[in-house]
């Protein structure tokens, strides 16, 4: 009997008697077949090839075009647009590794005539054959959502863009942000609009993460020393009662952050100093009213 060879990657099926007492030279030569087909390389080079496919074959008829390598990688300067033909009848998926330079492009086709694939440079592609058509293993494509400040996230399937999220290679920037659950930051979250919750906005303040831990004296005249004020936003126009950030840092500098030149206060942290003011006029009343 003659033996036959598979579709796909030519392995030899002996037929019954063809080898006596010398199995191992086709088994030998099939395992290093499939060998090359799960990890083997085939390295092919655009440089001064010309418009004419060039047909890939089976390792043992032209070893440096051999389509029975997993990965084909493919590298050099295109001048015109390279095709590289795989037999028809021959199935199967490669790794096409494109790193060649030029504006044209590398073409993957099949000489069954079918559909031809162009992998885009600078990238890995899985392609696969069904002995007539080249395909990309993955052709579901996702379009990007929003400007390119914008942060891009998942939806369904496609990108979309956060029109509330936006960066500009520094900073990033929320004009509206909405959340039910939690939003944890380990660095300062900076607003430039109002902050509203349906809960509460809380801070840690365990005993177990503070220490030298004293109480606040003259808490009194720290407060005399304060100044409560009416203002209208520059930017916004709107209304406002608080304090001036630069005369608080005179005198309690611990509620004051700087924010690149730009003062901020912790106004809940001073509830620590008017607790302390009102225990100290409580004192002093009733004094007084022992008198």
């Amino acid at each position: 009997m003659t033996s036959t060879f598979t579709t796909n990657k030519s392995i030899e099926k002996p037929g019954n008697g063809d080898y006596v007492n010398d199995w191992n030279v086709p088994v030998n030569t099939d395992w290093n077949i499939i060998d090359q087909a799960f990890g083997g390389t085939t390295s092919l080079n655009v440089t001064g090839v010309s418009t004419t496919p060039v047909n890939l074959t089976i390792n043992s008829v032209n070893a440096a075009l051999s389509y029975q390598s997993l990965l084909l990688t493919i590298s050099g300067t295109l001048s015109n647009n390279v095709t590289y033909t795989i037999p028809s009848g021959v199935g199967g998926q490669w790794i096409v590794a494109n790193g060649t330079t030029g504006a044209f492009n590398v073409i993957i086709a099949s000489l069954g005539g079918g559909t031809s694939y162009a992998p885009p440079q600078g990238y890995k592609t899985i392609i696969v054959s069904d002995g007539t058509n080249i395909t990309a293993a993955i052709t579901t494509t996702v379009a990007a959502g929003g400007s390119n400040t914008q942060i891009q996230y998942n939806f369904s399937g496609g990108l979309a863009g956060s029109a509330g999220l936006t960066w500009d290679g520094t900073k990033l920037t929320a004009n509206a942000i909405s959340a039910t659950t939690t939003i944890a930051a380990t660095t300062n979250i900076t607003a430039g609009g109002s902050i509203t919750a349906a809960g509460n906005v809380t801070a840690y303040s365990d005993r177990s993460l503070k220490r030298d831990i004293q109480t606040i004296e003259h808490a009194v005249d720290l407060v005399k020393s304060l100044r409560g004020v009416t203002f209208e936003m520059i930017n916004t126009g709107q209304q406002g009662i608080g304090v001036i950030a630069q005369e608080v840092q005179e005198f309690v500098p611990q509620v004051v952050q700087n924010n690149n030149g730009i003062l901020s206060v912790a106004y809940g942290n001073l509830v620590g100093v008017l607790i302390e003011a009102v225990k100290e006029l409580a004192a002093r009343v009733e004094t007084l009213e022992k008198k």
